[in-house]
This record gives C-alpha cells, structure tokens and sequence, in this order.
C-alpha cells in the first residue's frame, strides 16, 4: 500500500505542481508531449508546410512562468485577432554559434495560419515567455528567456511585430525575471536579477551605482527604447532563484518576493518594491534576511488566505534537533510590517506528500509529531519530557480511493480531503487537557492542500 500511494503522489507532483519552480518538468525530456488542441494542430500543421522552417524539427517548452506551451497565442500587433509564436529546435543544423533555438510567427490570413516570420533565439532551451504592453502607443513586446546549460546566466530577447517584421528590440541576460508595475507609473517594466558585470545596456541611466556583484534591475521602455534606470543589491550567497511571487508589502505598495536557493536543502526571501522614487530591497543590509532563512519549506504563499504573502521559517517541533534521524519541523509564517516579522500561522508542512496543517499557536512548545511510515500515518501528540507514552491528539493517514472501497473506512477515522485517487483520513482523540481537543470542523478548516496553493 505505502509503494502506491508512493507512487500516486509522484504524479500528482509531476501534474499539479508545474506552478513551481521548486519541482522542475523538464517538458522536452518527457516520452510522450502534451496532446494538442485543435486549434494548436492547426498551427503546427502551418507551420511544418511552410518554407520558412526546416524539416528536422522538435518543439521546445517554456520551463517556467505562466506560459508553459510550445504555442502561445497572443495579440502583439494592432489588429483584434492574436498571433501563434511556436518555439522549435532544428535539431540537425546546429552550430558552435548557431544552436538552432527559434521562434515561428503565425498569423490568420482568411481565417487559415500562415508562418510569417522565423528568427533565432540563444541559448539552448526555453525558459520562460512574458509579454509587455506599452499604453501610450498601445504598442505590445514578447518577452523570451532563454537559457544554456554552458552558462551561468540566462538571456532575454524582447521581440516586436509590425507591418515590416517580426524583429529583436533589445536583449540582455538575467537570473530571474518578472514583469510588473512596480513602480506604480502605470506601465509594467522588466524586473530582473543580474551579475554586475552582466548589465549590457551602454545608455542605461542607472540612479544608484554599486560594486556589489548581484543586483536587482529595473528595464523601462522610454523615448523608443529599453532603459535600464534603477537598481539595488541583492543578497550574493543565493545559489538559485527558485520563485517569484506578486504581492504588495505592509504599506499596500506592489512588491515582488523571490523565493532562493541557498543550500543543498536551505531556502530565504528577499523582497522588492519602490520607496521614495527609489528601487528598494527590503531584506537586505540587516537581520530581516537571515530570519527568513529556513529549511524544507522553498516558497512563501498566503497561508491564510487573507490576500497577504506570508514568508516561511523553520524549527525544530519539541523532541527533536540537529542529530535526530528523522526530524519534524515547525513552520512559522510571517508578514512583515514596518520592518519587523509579525507571526501570522504556525502549521506543520509535509511537501513529499502534498499538505500541511494549520496549528493552534498556543501549541508551539507543547505539541510534536510522529511519522508512523509502515502505516502512512503521522501522529500529533502532547510532549513530555522523557516520557516514552505521549498522549495523542490527532493522526493523519493516507489511504487511496480503492482500498478503502474495498476494505471500508479504517475504524475511527473521518475523510478530510480527497486528492486524485488519495485519500486523506484523521483521527481524533479526547486529551486530558481540553485545550488539544478539536473538532472535525477544525481540523478540515486548517488542512491545507499544497497542490491548490501552487506548491
């Protein structure tokens, strides 16, 4: 039983959790692609007639950001209808120079596809594809990320189409990226983190000038051109970014949290916004940074669904520490306001199988948890020192859907969550101390289905 339900959780990851960064789908590598629609097979189908592409041809596949097809359908010109962009590899006539990466323009002409344009793109694979819209002239750009397994940083390439092509505007390379009004200005700018030695644009206006080596960048479109026109350090021992989430900070002004990488199992959060006409890291220069640092737990969310982002921290639940083989964690959740954490939720999270828990705060130096792993059950009890008979308040089981068909409901336990072919069982105990009593209400209430959450 616990080898499938292994196995059922593992593709529930693989399908549900393509929303993050955290567990990568290398799309291209899988056996069979994604089906297409119809309108999709259209395309593909126009795009292989025409002469403008070659014959040795594979689809590539955006790795992040919202746009995850090999075909993206989007308005870029000035006319009602939106245009096909395909992304494909030339997989025999590649080069040292030339890895054959490219895009395919399609455009309705009489209601039938037609390639339009073909142009090349660097690197080796596709990262993500964003889209930037300019309001005072209407005028609209994709966005392309690519990256390549020989380099370090990632490239992007800004594309316009009009009535004489389909043409590169501006390029430059990044770590990560994001499109957003961050500035509140009412035009959405690139934001990306960068390697200061990697900040290409020879006309860019910078208002702050440093010699720390990542920084964060702002890339305006002014006067007919990208500019780059503010920047801020980042904190330099990130290994990877790992996501990045839109929000707003405590003064309700737009702000971008991204999620790193700093360890073989160590994550944090650094924070962006504006303040006073200035690009600002939040996190950076003081202890705020190193009190997001955590295990187990890669990205913030709003764990409390009250609209807020809320950043995660880790510790040890009561029982364990550095040297326990199998240690339980508690994961605190904090917002921060007027440059202090302020606790929002205390829960217990369990990322290899896909849900966590909201706690009583009041538990926090009193409860602690047990994984029964031959039963697939996870034991919440009362903690006390030295005492080998902890007295329980609740267990969480995993059952599937067709064993308990077969077999009934365990004895006990009450369904809280089914999740594909999983089940989520619990049980309640009645404690001696009637502050760890719950209800089934209760705990259905503070369940928490990592998969519906983006995670």
């Amino acid at each position: 039983m616990k080898r499938i339900i292994a196995v059922i959780l593992a593709c529930l990851c693989c399908i549900s959790l393509t929303g993050c960064d955290y567990v990568q789908t290398d799309i291209d590598s899988m056996i069979s692609p994604p089906k297409m629609t119809e309108q999709q097979a259209d395309i593909y189908k126009a795009m292989k007639k025409s002469s403008l592409v070659e014959d040795d041809v594979v689809l590539k596949y955006p790795q992040n950001g919202t746009n995850r097809s090999a075909i993206v359908m989007q308005d870029i010109d000035t006319e009602i209808s939106e245009e096909a962009m395909v992304f494909y590899k030339n997989v025999s006539k590649t080069t040292s120079s030339d890895m054959g990466l490219k895009i395919c323009l399609l455009d309705q002409i009489d209601g039938n596809w037609k390639a339009k344009w073909t142009v090349p793109l660097s690197g080796t694979s596709i990262d993500q594809v964003s889209f930037l819209k300019e309001p005072d002239t209407n005028q609209k750009f994709v966005i392309v990320g690519t990256s390549d397994e020989k380099k370090t940083q990632k490239q992007y390439q800004v594309f316009s189409y009009t009535q004489q092509g389909f043409y590169e505007v501006y390029t430059n390379s990044y770590q990560v990226l994001e499109v957003y009004d961050l500035n509140q200005d009412g035009r959405d700018e690139i934001i990306t983190v960068v390697q200061s030695g990697d900040l290409q644009d020879s006309k860019a206006t910078v208002k702050e000038k440093t010699q720390i080596e990542t920084m964060a960048v702002v890339t305006e479109y002014l006067g007919g051109q990208f500019h780059q026109t503010y920047q801020t350090p980042m904190n330099q021992i990130v290994a990877d970014y790992i996501k990045i989430t839109k929000n707003e900070d405590s003064f309700g002004r737009p702000a971008l949290f991204l999620d790193e990488l700093i360890g073989s199992s160590t994550y944090a959060t650094e924070i962006l916004t504006f303040s006073d006409g200035q690009l600002v890291n939040l996190t950076y220069g003081s202890d705020i940074f190193s009190q997001t640092v955590r295990t187990q737990v890669p990205s913030c969310y709003d764990i409390n669904r009250d609209g807020k982002i809320e950043i995660p921290n880790t510790s040890f639940m009561p029982g364990y520490n550095e040297e326990s083989e199998n240690p339980v964690y508690l994961t605190k959740w904090y917002q921060l306001e007027n440059g202090v954490f302020q606790l929002v939720s205390n829960t217990y999270i369990n990322y290899a199988q896909g849900f966590g828990i909201i706690l009583p705060q009041t538990w926090e130096q009193t409860v602690s948890a047990n994984s029964v792993v031959e039963k697939d059950e996870i034991d919440f009890y009362i903690y006390q020192d030295n005492t080998e008979q902890q007295e329980k308040i609740f267990t969480l089981k995993m059952d599937t859907s067709a064993n308990i068909r077969s077999t009934g409901m365990p004895t006990g336990y009450f369904e809280i969550m089914t999740m594909g072919q999983i089940v989520f069982l619990a049980k309640l105990y009645q404690t001696s101390d009637p502050q760890y009593n719950l209800t089934e209400q209760q705990l259905k209430e503070n369940f928490i289905d990592l998969h519906l959450m983006g995670e």
